[in-house]
């Protein structure tokens, strides 16, 4: 069940970083070609915003990770409220605004480095079972 959690906490992990570069996509649709988009990227945030990261938490926690695995998501989560707060915060001081796109930045690559992470933790795993390491 521990590797089973963990193959399914690097799933969720992937998703989450395909997530947020969908994110981008729409940002850059809404700029480039139709404002329309900007609804598609504050709704496609409340699907799968805190979602994935509570699914991660889960398998994390189910899945027996190490404890740098917990730190990446708590980096995540802060980085995800960095996110609404520099959305909403901008209609009260326009540089707040301007952050969110860094803060973005940001949480995709923490979500990169987490998949990474995630991935030579199983890989690191099935070696060591094969091997007898």
């Amino acid at each position: 069940m521990i590797k089973t959690c963990k193959v399914i906490y690097f799933f969720l992990s992937v998703l989450f970083s395909i997530c947020v570069t969908i994110q981008f996509l729409f940002a850059g649709m809404a700029i480039f070609m139709d404002p329309g988009f900007w609804a598609n990227h504050v709704l496609f945030i409340h699907i799968f915003g805190f979602s994935l990261p509570l699914l991660m938490l889960i398998f994390a926690i189910f899945g027996k990770m190490p404890k740098w695995i917990f730190y990446e998501l708590v980096i995540i989560f802060v980085f995800i409220f960095g996110m609404y707060f520099t959305a909403n915060g901008g209609r009260l001081l326009s540089w707040i605004g301007a952050i969110h796109p860094l803060v973005g930045l940001c949480l995709l690559a923490i979500s990169i480095v987490n998949v990474y992470h995630s991935f030579q933790l199983i890989k690191r795993n099935n070696g060591g079972m094969k091997h007898g390491k």
